[in-house]
């Protein structure tokens, strides 16, 4: 799908977490400050560590 695309630059973003409760279901990159890591909400079935450099977890 990338190679049908025209000028695709890639490059470093910034995300910070956040979250949204919606019918009392939590969404969004939740901060575990007691591990040091990030969980793409709902579930911690990706997690997010240091160094930060895109890897993830499962």
């Amino acid at each position: 799908m990338l190679s049908q695309l025209d000028d695709v630059q890639f490059c470093d973003i910034s995300v910070r977490p956040f979250q949204i409760q919606i019918d009392g279901v939590n969404f969004g990159l939740v901060a575990d400050d007691d591990h040091g890591c990030v969980h793409l909400q709902p579930g911690s079935q990706i997690t997010f560590m240091e160094p930060w450099d895109g890897e993830y977890y499962t």
